[in-house]
């Protein structure tokens, strides 16, 4: 669940593109799946079996809710550098490889956040992922009716803005098919844009520093 709700943060993820609705069902295009990921050592691609010595990550976006014309869009992620004291950063390639680790048996059209239940495989729905998101935000003393899945992806654009990114980049990168979401940015403030991945860094028993959660443990 962490990782999951790490990648609408990471990669500025919309809720239908990591999570089931409440019926349990994915959307057939929005919903990224391990098909969805291509990994790399330098230029040369290697299998995803291979994971573990890529140096980054290929995410393809097949559609999305502001690509109306299906174009798609891929963005790759590196492998992030060490902490200054050792500390093994958690970032966009890390959460995918760790998510991929949790069941290595799953086939490639499965749902990133496939999971094994007793009553079979399903993936973490909408109403689960705000759920642990909420208790995440109240263990550091926010209010968690403020929060939701949009939450991370928000506090990413804000924390882009806060570093210099222009409108047109952050557009870009969360897929946004036009700039409103500035609105939710400058209301946030700078200063906020930190809180979900604060949130997720506490879960982690880690930490938050420079916008990567560093954790300590799983």
């Amino acid at each position: 669940m962490w990782l999951g709700l790490a990648l609408t943060y990471f990669l500025l993820c919309r809720a239908s593109e990591l999570f089931a609705y409440a019926d349990g069902l994915v959307h057939p295009e929005f919903c990224l799946t391990r098909n969805s990921l291509t990994f790399y050592r330098g230029t040369e691609r290697v299998g995803i079996e291979d994971r573990a010595l890529a140096d980054s990550v290929q995410v393809d976006f097949i559609a999305s809710k502001g690509d109306q014309n299906r174009d798609g869009r891929s963005i790759t992620r590196g492998r992030s550098p060490l902490g200054p004291d050792g500390e093994v950063p958690v970032g966009a390639f890390e959460a995918v490889v760790a998510i991929l680790d949790v069941h290595p048996e799953l086939p490639g059209n499965a749902p990133l956040l496939t999971r094994q239940t007793p009553s079979g495989w399903r993936v973490i729905t909408r109403t689960e992922g705000v759920a642990a998101l909420r208790v995440m935000v109240e263990s550091i003393g926010l209010n968690p009716a403020h929060f939701a899945l949009h939450s991370g992806r928000i506090g990413a654009a804000t924390q882009m803005a806060a570093q210099g990114l222009s409108a047109l980049q952050i557009q870009h990168a969360g897929r946004w098919k036009s700039q409103a979401f500035m609105v939710y940015v400058r209301d946030t403030g700078a200063e906020g844009a930190k809180e979900v991945s604060r949130a997720l860094a506490q879960k982690g028993e880690g930490k938050v520093s420079n916008g990567l959660c560093l954790r300590n443990g799983e």
